[in-house]
């Protein structure tokens, strides 16, 4: 009995050593943890939650132990839906249906704006279930990610001047044209008045045909103003088939000027998705033109590029192909990194910003030699996607 005795009073000591340690642990650590029980009441929290509390005027008998924490969200938030989706993700925990559940909130004052990271984690131990609660505050890594944002928006910009500075000599043909054709329709109206030979059908076909001249040429440089403009990424319900077409109505001029081909393989019936139009389209653009570059060395009547899209695997696939040389099988990768470049006069960075920018989408952008082509390949994902 003696020798029980000692050995209960040991794994007792031990048992108080453990809990002590724990504690330590629990008080060093940085984020806000609560250890709550299947009925949803705080069973202990570490120090820096009663920090917290204390520093926001928070009543312990509602925040810390004893409390319930379900009933504590409700009073804490005027957001109903955010407060119903966080209770129903605790009980899945709670009762063993999940494994962890993870959201982030907002915290604003009159003083500064933060955000916070929400976990919590199953616990099991002897057929008994709690979780682990942890408030990580993540302002700085949403300020980080800002910049982030905000550096590949410059980046971004700059890529779209450098494609804009690629084809400005075709825009400009493409403007020339219509506005010398509009001034001719113009020259013969007011002959025909000055000669008495007034004819109100033909004034009228005449002045139409300027007017559609005039249109074209307007929607050119609303292209062209959209494609430059320094604009903050915004998404918004996209045709993709109908932005690839407007891509290859921009560069007509540069296909007919290398004498290269152009083949469309464009779905009529894709679902459209959330995306950067501009952006997209600065991805295609860059396509495109690596495409035209890449056969200068082929005879003419082998240039060619195949624009495509469809759906694959809940995607929006677009591929750009062309019947170029290819890039050499060493190189692989690193097409995509930046300040590569196998083109003399080159920056390397039209692939690094159209991959990043394909990324920001949910998707991907790969590269490959396929039939003695060279295809690039992009993935939208369909996420609420619609139809029109």
């Amino acid at each position: 009995m003696a020798g029980k005795g000692r050995t209960f009073v040991e794994t007792d000591q031990e048992v108080g050593e453990s809990a002590r340690l724990l504690r330590s642990m629990l008080d060093s650590l940085a984020a806000h943890i609560a250890l709550i029980g299947e009925d949803g009441r705080i069973l202990t929290v570490n120090r820096t939650w009663r920090d917290f509390a204390d520093a926001h005027g928070l009543r312990m008998a509602d925040h810390g132990v004893g409390a319930n924490y379900l009933d504590a969200c409700r009073t804490d938030s005027t957001d109903g839906d955010f407060v119903r989706g966080v209770k129903a993700g605790l009980r899945d925990v709670l009762s063993g249906r999940r494994d962890s559940f993870l959201t982030a909130y907002s915290c604003h004052s009159s003083k500064r704006s933060r955000w916070f990271e929400m976990c919590a984690n199953l616990c099991r131990a002897d057929g008994a279930r709690w979780a682990v609660i942890a408030h990580q505050d993540i302002t700085e890594r949403f300020a980080a990610q800002d910049r982030l944002r905000q550096r590949d928006a410059e980046l971004a910009h700059v890529g779209r001047l450098a494609v804009t500075a690629e084809i400005v000599s075709g825009i400009t043909h493409e403007l020339n044209q219509p506005l010398a054709s509009i001034v001719n329709y113009c020259d013969g109206c007011i002959e025909r008045m000055r000669s008495g030979r007034l004819n109100a059908d033909g004034m009228a076909d005449a002045l139409r045909r300027a007017r559609d001249l005039a249109h074209q040429a307007g929607e050119t440089t609303r292209r062209l103003r959209h494609l430059i403009k320094k604009t903050p990424p915004h998404n918004s319900s996209i045709d993709v088939s109908a932005a690839v077409r407007e891509v290859l109505d921009l560069l007509r001029y540069e296909f007919d000027s290398r004498g290269a081909e152009v083949r469309t393989e464009l779905s009529h019936d894709l679902p459209w998705i959330p995306a950067d139009r501009v952006r997209l389209q600065q991805v295609l653009m860059n396509l495109i033109l690596n495409a035209l570059a890449a056969m200068e060395s082929c005879a003419e009547d082998r240039r060619r590029v195949t624009v495509a899209t469809e759906v694959s695997d809940r995607c929006v696939v677009v591929s750009v192909r062309d019947t170029g040389p290819g890039f050499p099988f060493e190189v692989g990768e690193r097409i995509f990194e930046a300040f590569f470049t196998t083109k003399a006069d080159g920056l390397g960075m039209g692939l690094p910003v159209s991959r990043s920018i394909v990324e920001e989408h949910g998707g991907t952008l790969t590269a490959a030699r396929d039939g003695g082509e060279t295809v690039f390949r992009f993935t939208l994902p369909l996420h609420a996607c619609t139809r029109r």
